[in-house]
This record gives C-alpha cells, structure tokens and sequence, in this order.
C-alpha cells in the first residue's frame, strides 16, 4: 500500500473514501502520528489532548516533537476518550487532539464538531 508502483494509490483511494483533499499512506499508525505531528508544526510548548487508554506508541510522537501529552478520561461505556470531558483541557497551548480508538471501536463524537471548529 506504500510501496512500490501502486504506493500512491492507497493514499488516493482513503482520499475518495473520506472524501479528504489529500491522504498519505503510511507504513504503520505510529508513522501516521509521527508524520500528522511533524506535518502540523506540533512542537516545544504545545500540547495535544488524547487518551490515556491506548498504545505508549500514540505518545511517544508527541513527545519526540517535544509537546505535552494532555489526557482526557475514557467513557466507561464506550471505552473512548470522553468528549464531554475534552473542552476542560483545552487552553492557548493546545493545538491537537489525538483521538486514539480502542478495541476496534469508534470513538462517539457526538456534538464535538463545534468544539474542533473552534480550536481552529
């Protein structure tokens, strides 16, 4: 899917999927975070909103960049990070949230829609 003459098409096929302008395939989630952090300018006072209930290779990005790792609670239903719990967290440093899935599940992301446009 990376590699080789068909490595673009896979970026190109997520694209038509998500309907996104552009997509970059990579080889693995943790060079996905790595190349999203590094992409975005995250860097030395920034800090990231995620969840602590995930993989240490969804922080490791974060802090390779030299921003804060900022962690939201899980819904115990969901076993997902809390949307209602995010706006707490977020202060002038904050530039990201890392939203990280567990168990094959989807985060709910219910009403969250006017909160990320406001970051923005």
């Amino acid at each position: 899917m990376v590699q080789g003459e068909d490595g673009g098409r896979g970026g190109e096929a997520v694209c038509e999927v998500d309907g996104a302008k552009r997509c970059l395939a990579t080889s693995n989630g943790t060079n996905a975070i790595i190349t999203s952090v590094f992409a975005l300018g995250i860097g030395a006072g920034d800090e990231v909103i995620t969840t602590p209930y995930t993989f240490v290779a969804s922080i490791h990005p974060i802090l390779l960049a030299g921003a804060l790792p900022v962690f939201v609670d899980i819904d115990p239903e969901t076993w997902q990070i809390d949307p209602g719990k995010i706006e707490a967290k977020i202060n002038r440093n904050t530039v990201a949230i890392l939203r990280c899935t567990s168990s094959a599940a989807s985060a709910i992301w219910t009403g969250s829609t006017r909160l990320l446009k406001s970051m923005d």
